[in-house]
Order: C-alpha cells, then sequence, then structure tokens
C-alpha cells in the first residue's frame, strides 16, 4: 500500500509538472524551485491516491491468505469472517480519519498556497526573462514588449489596468526589475475622459505585488463547501467526502472478491481483480461527477455513485458467506 501510495502521488505530481513544462523551458526556472511548488498539492493529491493504493494493500493482502489457505485454516478454527475483516475495518477507519483531515484542513489550502507561489514564480521568472525581443506577461494586465534592438527605438507598448503607454526606447535597467524608457505617449484610462500624457524620460517598475487569487471550490475548507448552493461547491463537497469514506468500505470489498483457493499466481490474481475494480471504481466516480455537474443528477448522487455501488456489491456478498455454512 505504501509504494502504491508513493507511485500514484509521484505520478500526479508528473501529471501536474507537465502543465507547467512551459514554464521551465520558456524561462529556464529551476526543477527544484518547481517542485517546491508543486509539493503544496500533495495533500489533495494524497486524498486521490489513498484509496487505490488501500485497496490494492487489503486486495494483495487477502488475496495472498486465500490463495496459501490460512483462511481456511482460521474458518476451520471456528473464527468468522468478520474476524478476519476486523484488521482491515480498524485500519480503513485509521486511514478515513488520516483523509478527513486531509480534505479538510489540508486540501483546500494547500492548493490555494500552490495558486499563489505559482503566479509569483511566473512573475518572477517574466522579469527575470525581460530581454530585448521579448515578450512578458507579467500579469492578466499587465504586460510588456521588448524589441529587438531597445536601444535604437522601436514599438515598445506597456498596457496597465489605469495607464497605456507607447515608448520611443526602452531598456531594461540594470538596478532592479524596471524598465527604463525615453519619448513616450499614453493615454491614463481611469480618468473620466482619457487624457493624453508625454516624458521625454521614465521608468516604469515591473515587480508589482501578486494580488492574491480568487479561491474557487477546490482552494476552499470543506467545512467553506457545507450547505453551499453553488453546484460546483456542491459537487467539490461532496467528491472530498465520497473519496474519504471510500476508505471505510474499500477493505470490505477487498475481503470479499479477493480469489481463494488458488494454486498459484494468487498474488497476479489479486492484482488482476484490483485493476478491473480500481477501472470501475473511478469509471462510475468520473461519469458520476460529469452527471452532477451537468444537472443530471443531484451533486450527492452523482459522487457517492461508486461507492454505493461498490457498498451493494460487497455488502450482498459479505452477507451470502455470512449465510453459508463451512469453509471458505
Amino acid at each position: 500500500m505504501v509504494l502504491l501510495l508513493i507511485i500514484g502521488t509521484a505520478l500526479l505530481i508528473v501529471n501536474r509538472l507537465l502543465k507547467v513544462l512551459p514554464l521551465l523551458l520558456e524561462f529556464h526556472v529551476d526543477l527544484l524551485r518547481v517542485l517546491g511548488v508543486l509539493g503544496w498539492l500533495v495533500p489533495s493529491l494524497l486524498l486521490y491516491a489513498l484509496p487505490i493504493a488501500s485497496w490494492v494493500g487489503w486486495l494483495v493482502g487477502y488475496g495472498r491468505l486465500g490463495s496459501d489457505g490460512e483462511l481456511s485454516a482460521l474458518a476451520s478454527v471456528g473464527a468468522s469472517p468478520m474476524q478476519a475483516l476486523r484488521p482491515a475495518l480498524i485500519s480503513g477507519l485509521a486511514l478515513t480519519i488520516v483523509a478527513l483531515w486531509l480534505a479538510e484542513s489540508a486540501y483546500g489550502p494547500g492548493r490555494r498556497q500552490f495558486q499563489i507561489e505559482l503566479g509569483a514564480l511566473a512573475r518572477e521568472s517574466a522579469v527575470g526573462a525581460l530581454q530585448p525581443g521579448t515578450v512578458a506577461a507579467l500579469s492578466d494586465e499587465l504586460w510588456v514588449i521588448v524589441p529587438p534592438d531597445p536601444a535604437g527605438g522601436g514599438p515598445v507598448l506597456i498596457r496597465e489596468p489605469d495607464l497605456v503607454l507607447s515608448l520611443g526606447s526602452a531598456k531594461p535597467a540594470t538596478d532592479g526589475a524596471a524598465l527604463a524608457f525615453a519619448d513616450a505617449s499614453g493615454f491614463l484610462r481611469s480618468a473620466t475622459e482619457p487624457t493624453w500624457i508625454g516624458f521625454e524620460h521614465g521608468r516604469v517598475r515591473l515587480d508589482l505585488p501578486m494580488e492574491t487569487p480568487a479561491a474557487g471550490a477546490r482552494e476552499m475548507r470543506l467545512h467553506e463547501l457545507a450547505g453551499s448552493t453553488r453546484l460546483s461547491w456542491q459537487v467539490e463537497f461532496h467528491q472530498r467526502l465520497a473519496l474519504v469514506f471510500s476508505l471505510l468500505i474499500a477493505p470490505l470489498a477487498a475481503f470479499v472478491v479477493a480469489p481463494r483457493r488458488t494454486r498459484s499466481g494468487g498474488r497476479g490474481v489479486a492484482m488482476l481483480v484490483a485493476l478491473l475494480g480500481f477501472v470501475a471504481y473511478y469509471g462510475l466516480f468520473t461519469a458520476g461527477k460529469q452527471a452532477a455537474l451537468k444537472g443530471w443528477l443531484p451533486a450527492w448522487a452523482g459522487m457517492w455513485s461508486g461507492n454505493l455501488a461498490l457498498l451493494l456489491v460487497a455488502g450482498g456478498a459479505l452477507l451470502r458467506r455470512l449465510r453459508r455454512p463451512g469453509l471458505p
């Protein structure tokens, strides 16, 4: 389980790394710095990796016990299936508590800090890469175009929320993140009427403080999402809870579907069953989420569909096993 948890989280981090790859290639940002920023996503990624990692761990464990005849030996001395299931239920409860803490206290704040750190890194990289012949998009509302030969003049344009400047010549300042320019003209957009202005010489700072990005559903704490009437917030709320409480259902399902009396390849069969179960559960989970976001299903029904299906299958199989006398 621990091995799958590490591999699964690492793969999810690599997936996010591919999305910021242009930042690495364009501005030559240090990889360790980017990985440090991505570290803020680990709590949210763990919430997705925990169910599959624990599912595989329980399934392989019970599959090995079944294929080696250990479950039959337990039954022969009067141990009930519930006694064999008890260790997985206890560990599942412990993991559920951990996952609930992640969903409430670490998931949203971690993603929010990731957005802040990534924005600051992108802006810092853009300013550091401000060279002749480049375009620096420093934020949604501030960008700078520097011509190939700033000293010789050319179309340099600066756009801020309240100011637009066209510069006759400009070059990056040597004493900080700024642009020194000459022969500028432009207008102020914040005035009642556009006011034209002109400068012989000037300086524009480019390391303006970053605005904190607005928090979306993924950046909220679990209790902040509770009771919201927004569809996306409801889906996010039930999605986190469904992932958390799947850790209580997964050991039950693993116990009843683990292979029994397999003379050889017990671990391989268990891994195959684990893979099929993973595909089925996350297929229902993803389909339910899309149905909820499109309004076809209530948010709770869409996000809990995978858990309910797993519980029905596992609960029915366990009841049949409890009613059937004899060895497994």
